[in-house]
C-alpha cells in the first residue's frame, strides 16, 4: 500500500508540466463503444482498484488544505503527501521522497500517454494488450478531458471491456486498472479546480488572485498524463517495498511536480522570480 501512495503524490506533480502539450491524432479512432449511461463518480465503479484514483484526490485535497498554501516548498509538499497516503493506508513508506522525485525526474514530460506506453512495449515491460488499453485511454483523456460526462463515460465502457477481457492476464489488469483509476480522478479533480473557488487548488490553475502574481502553463490533459505515467513509472521502478504502495506514492508526487514546474512567479518588475518559499 505504500508505494501506490508515494506513487500517487508523484503522478500529481507531473500532471502540471504536460497541460499545454495534448494533441489529439486525427488518424487514430476510438474503439471503445459508446454508453448511454452518465458515470458519476460514485462507489459502484466496476474497477476494483477505484481506491486508488480515489486516494490520489484525497491527497490533493489535503495538501491543498496545508497551511499556507501555495506558498509551501516543493519537498515539503512531497513528504506531506507521502506520509498522509501512509496514513490512509496504515503503512509506513518504502522510499524517500528523492526515490519518487527520480521516476518523475526521469520522465519525458512533454511526451503523451500513449507514446510513454509504446516505449514501455519496445521495452518489453507491457503486453500489445496493455498497450492497446493505455492507448485508448490517452485518446480518452485527449478528447474528453474538458467534458466530465463523457469522459467518465468513456472511462467506465474502457473498464467494462477490461473486466471481461480474457485475452489479458489478471496480474497484467492490474497495471490498466490503476491507470484507469489515476487517470478518472485527476481529470474529474483538475476539471474541479479551473472552475470551482471551493477546490483549494483553484488558485493556482485559474490564477484568480493577482496578488499572487503567478502564471500556470500546465494544462488538464498534461495533468492526466502525468499523474497516469507516475504510477506506471512507480510500478516499473526498482521499488524494494510493495510494488502497488510505491506506484501510488509515485503517481502522487508526478502530480505535485507537474504543478510545481508548471507554476511561474513574478515580481512587480515582472521578472521571474522563485515562487516563494523555496528554501
Amino acid at each position: 500500500m505504500k508505494k501506490i501512495t508515494l506513487i500517487i503524490l508523484g503522478l500529481f506533480i507531473v500532471a502540471v508540466i504536460i497541460f499545454l502539450s495534448c494533441r489529439k491524432d486525427p488518424s487514430k479512432t476510438n474503439n471503445i463503444t459508446n454508453s448511454s449511461k452518465i458515470i458519476k463518480l460514485k462507489s459502484y465503479w466496476i474497477n476494483p482498484y477505484d481506491t486508488i484514483g480515489q486516494q490520489h484526490n484525497e491527497v490533493l485535497y489535503a495538501i491543498g488544505n496545508m497551511y499556507g498554501f501555495p506558498f509551501i516548498t516543493s519537498t515539503s509538499i512531497g513528504e506531506f503527501g507521502l506520509n498522509y497516503l501512509d496514513s490512509i493506508n496504515n503503512d509506513s513508506k518504502d522510499h524517500e521522497l528523492s526515490y519518487y522525485d527520480g521516476i518523475y525526474d526521469n520522465m519525458d514530460k512533454n511526451q503523451s500517454l500513449e507514446d510513454y506506453a509504446n516505449d514501455l512495449l519496445n521495452a518489453n515491460k507491457i503486453t500489445t494488450y496493455q498497450f492497446n488499453y493505455l492507448s485508448n485511454l490517452n485518446d480518452i483523456i485527449v478528447s474528453y478531458i474538458e467534458n466530465n460526462t463523457y469522459f467518465n463515460d468513456h472511462i467506465n465502457d474502457l473498464e467494462t471491456t477490461l473486466l471481461s477481457d480474457t485475452n489479458i492476464l489478471q496480474n497484467d489488469k492490474y497495471v490498466i486498472w490503476g491507470a484507469l483509476s489515476i487517470a478518472r480522478y485527476s481529470g474529474n479533480f483538475w476539471h474541479d479546480a479551473r472552475i470551482s473557488d471551493s477546490n483549494p487548488w483553484h488558485v493556482i490553475v485559474a490564477q484568480t488572485k493577482k496578488e499572487i502574481r503567478q502564471e500556470y502553463t500546465g494544462s488538464a490533459c498534461g495533468e492526466a498524463w502525468a499523474d497516469t505515467k507516475g504510477w506506471i513509472g512507480g510500478l516499473f521502478g526498482t521499488c524494494t517495498g510493495k510494488r502497488g504502495h510505491c506506484a501510488k506514492a509515485a503517481g502522487q508526487r508526478a502530480s505535485g511536480r507537474y504543478v510545481r514546474d508548471h507554476t511561474h512567479c513574478y515580481d512587480e518588475n515582472d521578472n521571474e522570480v522563485p515562487c516563494p518559499p523555496e528554501s
